[in-house]
């Protein structure tokens, strides 16, 4: 009988980081707990990921949560989680920049280090090593403050002679710098090849980045979920296969995400009908609308923002929608016209609201006002 390529594979490991549970969306409003729970959700997912891959550990690379001690509303479901992993799987759990291993922080909580599953290791030391059976050996170096410049690989050690294990190193930190600007925790680009590891599992980068060579790489998996706009490339983990006499890993990546963040902008009606067409029902929108209109375009726009927005009683056509209305602006010059029917009572509170506009007289409120009374005159709905 051919065995599946995974009966081949001495060593599977899942990596993932940069986890922010307990990260708070103040900005979104209603929606803050929602983005807020998602994130111990898509943990959810990961754990499924690594169940479906039977990978021996899954190493989550540093800001497990997004501060120090996020309270046990925040560790209690993430301790629930991980009591349902399979208990021959290590999970291993690095401090980062967000959550680094001061005396207040969570991993110092008598606590929660009590509640954890055996099978769950916490990384609380500079020499901690993890064997994965006789295949693969784990070593990792916490953050111990928000901020530094301290060396993270410093305290790595280098391959001995002899040693033909599979050897994963786990860190915090940053392999770029930005000009004028201190890196944050630096990592050399050779601490792979330098000290003979297979695999550096990274966390601090929310975009998935591969440095090479290909044989020992260094990578960052990624965000599972963005924090924040511009974060295009969240939203996946790594899956690590080591064969059993071939120390190179073949990498797998696999989406876990629920969300993605877009920022948009449409300029004309024909823009925002085609924006409501469009699948966003996983997406976090900030979306800008820039255009000038007549009234009933302009009632027209409003009604699509509504529709794409959702409230209490109907869901939007997007998942999140925050909409930047300051310029979308009201062509008032043929309002009249456009109520040349009607009674002069309307058509005179028109013109009131015309001059408001023009002298910029809470032209905001006289714009909407001006919409509504258009609406409500005419008595129709915008399709």
């Amino acid at each position: 009988m051919s065995r599946e390529p995974d009966d081949l594979m001495a060593t599977k490991i899942l990596h993932t980081a940069d986890w922010h549970l307990g990260l708070r969306f103040l900005g979104f409003g209603e929606h803050d707990r929602t983005l807020t729970q998602q994130r111990l959700t898509t943990v959810r997912n990961i754990l499924g990921v690594a169940e479906r891959y039977a990978v021996d550990a899954v190493l989550v690379a540093g800001d497990v949560f997004d501060l120090p001690d996020p309270g046990e509303l925040w560790w209690a479901p993430l301790v629930e989680l991980l009591r349902a992993v399979s208990p021959g799987r290590a999970v291993v759990l690095l401090p980062g920049n967000h959550d680094p291993l001061i005396p207040t922080s969570v991993w110092r909580n008598r606590a929660f280090r009590e509640a954890l599953p055996a099978w769950v290791h916490v990384v609380d030391r500079d020499d901690f090593s993890l064997a994965l059976g006789d295949t693969a050996v784990i070593h990792a170096v916490p953050c111990r403050r928000t901020a530094g410049q301290q060396n993270m690989a410093a305290n790595l050690p280098h391959r001995e002679p002899g040693d033909e294990r599979v050897r994963i190193a786990m860190l915090h930190g940053q392999t770029f710098g930005f000009p004028g600007l201190s890196t944050n925790f630096p990592i050399a680009l050779d601490t792979a090849t330098v000290a003979g590891f297979d695999y550096v599992a990274l966390g601090d980068t929310h975009a998935r980045r591969v440095h090479p060579p290909l044989r020992s790489p260094m990578i960052y998996s990624g965000a599972p979920e963005p924090t924040r706009f511009g974060e295009t490339d969240a939203g996946t983990v790594t899956v690590a296969l080591f064969k059993q006499r071939d120390r190179t890993p073949m990498l797998q990546v696999e989406p876990v995400g629920h969300y993605r963040w877009q920022e948009r902008t449409v300029t004309t009606l024909a823009e925002l009908r085609a924006l409501k067409a469009e699948d966003h029902r996983h997406t976090v929108m900030r979306l800008h609308v820039a255009m000038t209109l007549p009234v009933e375009e302009h009632a027209q726009a409003e009604a699509l923002l509504r529709e794409l927005a959702g409230n209490e009683a109907q869901s939007g056509k997007i998942g999140i929608a925050t909409i930047d209305r300051s310029k979308l602006a009201l062509d008032a010059s043929g309002v009249l016209l456009a109520l040349d029917d009607l009674p002069e009572q309307v058509r005179e509170t028109a013109r009131r609201l015309q001059a408001m506009i023009a002298a910029g007289d809470r032209a905001d409120v006289a714009e909407r006002a001006l919409v509504q009374l258009y609406q409500v005159a005419r008595q129709t709905g915008v399709e």
